[in-house]
């Protein structure tokens, strides 16, 4: 995990991104539970969200 703290105008801002590393250790955890605790992905109108990188605006 990578962090950017700021101290513009306002208060203070800490801003945290998954490295390549860590992106890959949280997709490997995901995919465990997914084994774990299968959920039938058909049966429900949503499926799930992509992992994305970067920081989130």
């Amino acid at each position: 995990m990578a962090t950017r703290k700021e101290s513009g105008n306002g208060r203070p801002q800490s801003f945290f991104v998954l490295t390549p590393n860590g992106l890959a250790a949280l997709a490997n955890y995901v995919k465990t539970l997914q084994r774990l605790l299968p959920i039938d992905v058909a049966a429900s109108d949503q499926k799930p969200a992509p992992l994305q990188t970067g920081l989130a605006t």
